[in-house]
This record gives C-alpha cells, structure tokens and sequence, in this order.
C-alpha cells in the first residue's frame, strides 16, 4: 500500500493539461514550469495563477490520481 501511496503523492507534485485548453507547452516553459514526460511542474494551482495571471484563466479539474488544470486565454 505504501508503494500505491508514492506514487499517487509523486503524481500530484506533477499536473497535466486539460484536453482543448489553449496554452502550449512552450508558454508554459516561458512562465517558468518544467516539463516532465509530458506533465509540468509545480502543481500548485496558486503558484500557476500567479505566474499567468495576466494572460490566462486557469481552474482545476483534477481526479483523485491526476492532477488537472484547464488554461483558458483570457480576453486582454
């Protein structure tokens, strides 16, 4: 049970980017999120609000293994 708990903890540290959002992975990269086999880095959602706060709306749609967050340019 200990090795399912890692790795469910591992995953959240890590988020992935909801289907149809409009953000790419180079955006991401430029506002500072690393990219790792295709999730990103940090998964805190307050972090990523932050960081793109002046060009996207972010909300989370995360299940209970994965860690999801939709990017929604905003109308600037």
């Amino acid at each position: 049970m200990a090795s399912i708990h890692g790795l469910q903890t591992k995953s959240r540290a890590l988020f992935t980017v909801a289907k149809g959002s409009d953000i790419s992975p180079r955006e991401l990269a430029n506002a500072g999120f690393l990219m790792v086999d295709g999730q990103f880095y940090p998964a805190d959602i307050k972090q990523i609000q932050q960081r793109l706060s002046h060009d996207f709306m972010v909300w989370e749609e995360s299940t209970p293994f994965m860690t999801v967050f939709r990017f929604q340019r905003g109308l600037n």
